[in-house]
């Protein structure tokens, strides 16, 4: 019977690309001629189109960000379990993040890539106030993959950005990081500026926002929601904007119905589809799609969510829900109008973004100054009168 090393190359790499992410890294241990297949320009490719094309119930993973700073989890749902007689989701297991920040949020995550903000004291002189009080919105601030182990800090920039994004545009094969800056002149506008992985032109301003936006904007939702190629986001008006990632043009579409005065929208992504989540006190949670027949729509409502707000779809078509309260997420199917709870997470849940596992490389996109988070921790221990990196690792 013949071994593995004894078939052709391409059959091999064609193999271990189906192979799940964590047991690639010990398949990089078994001999040379293995971790030469794992270090192959192509497989981090090949492998991603293999995870995003699966047919197998294994959805994706989902990271969990608890109310503790530099708490995060990692968790795999697997739509299946109910035929094999599994749970839902795997263990969570911690991430082991090292951020340049000490301070910091999700922006978004992308093809294994996640995209940090980064938060700064804006009252300095405030001390009697709770931290979460004194801290002010920075900006998109750092890019790592926490399975490769490399990050890069994002070039400084000047003033506050009012809305920020992070997506892959397929049809450039780019990954670019969108942030819409405050003008001191008019606080309500703002510059467009695009920084794209690998690029070497670091900020590039691409035009001017000219909407004002409704509200204070510091009190809306700033991280954009990409789908069909395009970043979005809604003002507390209900106002969507949307930047295309592939002209890299910022416009407004038709915007949702407001039903009760109160209310207020959040967008998700559900099946490749953009969608607004309505949330009113009195009404609940509303689930509404955007239309792309003629009917002279372009919102459709699809039904009540109750008091569960969606983080993803699944491939039966169910929805995954969270409690905004519990920290548990629930499976609704809207064909029943039917929910079960899956699992209970802890109550300092805050956030649930929906995330996948893999090798795309951070210095093979062109990132010069990737480093590993690793040795980001030893340049500050070797400089501790230079607070610049601080390691947040739960064990």
């Amino acid at each position: 019977m013949g071994t593995f090393d004894g078939l052709p190359k391409e059959m091999r790499l064609e193999i271990l690309t189906r192979v799940p992410t964590q047991t690639v890294l010990d398949c990089k241990l078994v001999s040379k001629s293995w971790m030469q297949i794992v270090r192959h320009p192509s497989f981090a490719r090949k492998q991603l189109k293999q995870l995003n094309g699966s047919d197998s119930g294994k959805l994706m993973g989902i990271m969990l960000f608890h109310k503790t700073p530099g708490l995060e989890e990692y968790t795999e749902y697997d739509d299946e379990s109910s035929s094999h007689g599994t749970p839902p989701f795997s263990k969570a297991r911690r991430f082991n993040i090292i951020s340049p920040f000490e301070h910091y949020e999700i922006l978004d995550s992308c093809n294994g890539l996640i995209c940090f903000n980064a938060l700064r004291s804006g009252y300095p002189y405030a001390a009697f106030l709770p931290l979460a009080d004194r801290l002010v919105y920075y900006g998109p601030s750092f890019i790592c993959n926490p399975v490769t182990r490399e990050i890069v800090v994002l070039p400084e920039f000047e003033g506050e950005d009012l809305l920020t994004g992070f997506g892959y545009c397929s049809s450039t094969n780019e990954y670019k990081v969108v942030g819409i800056r405050s003008c001191k002149r008019e606080a309500h506008y703002g510059v467009v500026q695009v920084y794209t992985l690998g690029s070497g032109k670091g900020w590039r301003n691409v035009g001017k926002m000219d909407y004002k936006m409704t509200g204070d904007i510091r009190k809306a939702v700033r991280r954009g929601v990409l789908a069909n190629g395009a970043l979005h986001w809604v003002d507390v008006g209900g106002t969507v904007l949307t930047f295309d990632l592939a002209n890299e043009k910022l416009s407004v579409i038709p915007s949702p119905p407001m039903y009760e005065p109160g209310g207020f929208y959040n967008l998700v992504v559900l099946g490749d589809c953009l969608s607004a989540i309505y949330m009113h006190e009195k009404e609940g949670i509303w689930l509404l799609k955007q239309s792309n027949d003629n009917s002279g729509r372009p919102w459709k409502k699809e039904f009540s969510l109750g008091l569960r707000a969606p983080i993803t779809s699944t491939k039966s078509g169910r929805f995954l829900c969270y409690g905004q309260v519990s920290g548990s997420i629930y499976r609704k199917d809207p064909k029943t109008s039917s929910s079960e709870l899956l699992e209970s997470f802890s109550r300092s849940v805050c956030l649930f973004i929906p995330h996948r596992n893999t090798l795309i490389s951070l210095k093979e996109l062109g990132e010069k100054d990737t480093q590993r988070m690793e040795s980001v921790e030893r340049e500050r221990s070797s400089q501790e009168m230079q607070p610049a990196f601080v390691r947040l690792v739960i064990n």
